[in-house]
């Protein structure tokens, strides 16, 4: 918001410099008239007010862009009132001229743009603008790309230099691959929750050890923080893991609950996460629910 708030305070600048500049011209002393002819002569040889409509369309996309509310009708309406006032705008260029340039070097000027290179630049110089401009917005987001990969890069290693070598859990189930890719082969699934070790991170990806297993998982899936107990979880515990599981509950109707992994031999059924030491206390498992 702040950004677009600039960009449209940094347009309406640009508006008001010309309209001072527009101002200022209007107070500055008038040419001799044999001067002001040549001034006017070499400003039509060039096009001056056509490479100022050419230019100034040229910046109008960007300008769109960064103030999307504006509708497009007051642009097509600004860009008709700019050409329309061309005519003053040449109006104001002829003192400026006269305060840089002598009689002698105009007729110079003139020479050279009625000479068949003079002509020639002033043929393809729209079409220099116009590209000159494209080639200055390319250039200006390269720029940013740089700038904004040069702030996140500390950030992104200053993440991976807390994650290494520490406890971490895993944000959801994901599964623990041989090789940091998407495409590696699975080591194990780790449930959502899994206290891991991890040993380093890099590119987006955690060495990590989870139980007897080791590999790599997305970096963005771990997070330092223990998980807890839900607010209304009811009777539990939290496993070797770090994960909260639910104690072996009955159901009425003797189907499994959501979640159950295990039908335990006294009819209740467990969550347990590992099959290592699950139903212990309920006669050992009856049934496995999950392969």
């Amino acid at each position: 918001m702040q950004l677009a708030l600039a960009r449209r305070c940094g347009f309406v600048a640009l508006l008001v410099g010309v309209g001072s500049f527009a101002v200022s011209g209007l107070g500055r002393a008038q040419a001799p008239a044999d001067k002001a002819a040549l001034i006017r002569r070499l400003l039509a040889l060039t096009k001056a007010a056509d490479l100022a409509v050419t230019a100034m369309e040229a910046s109008i996309p960007a300008q769109r862009a960064a103030n999307p509310r504006i509708p497009k009708e007051f642009w097509d309406e600004f860009t008709a009132r700019a050409r329309r006032d061309m005519p003053r705008f040449i109006d104001m260029l002829v003192p400026v001229y006269d305060s840089h340039f002598s009689k002698p070097q105009l007729e110079q000027l003139l020479a050279f743009y009625e000479s068949p290179l003079g002509r020639h630049l002033t043929k393809v110089q729209p079409e220099i603008t116009v590209q000159s401009a494209q080639a200055g917005g390319g250039l200006m987001l390269r720029i940013l790309r740089v700038t904004l990969l040069s702030l996140a890069l500390p950030i992104a290693l200053a993440a991976q230099r807390e994650l290494r070598d520490t406890v971490a859990y895993t944000t959801a189930a994901i599964r623990l691959r041989a090789q940091p890719a998407m495409g590696a082969s699975v080591v194990a699934a780790l449930p959502t929750g899994t206290r891991v070790h991890v040993a380093s991170c890099s590119t987006g990806w955690c060495s990590v050890a989870a139980d007897s297993a080791a590999g790599y998982v997305p970096e963005e899936f771990l997070t330092l923080q223990a998980p807890h107990a839900p607010a209304a979880a009811g009777r539990g515990y939290i496993n070797a893991r770090g994960q909260w599981v639910p104690s072996p509950v009955r159901t009425a109707n003797d189907s499994p609950p959501p979640g159950a992994t295990a039908r335990c031999r006294d009819g209740t059924y467990s969550f347990s996460q590992s099959r290592r030491g699950t139903c212990s206390h309920h006669g050992g498992v009856a049934r496995w629910l999950t392969p």
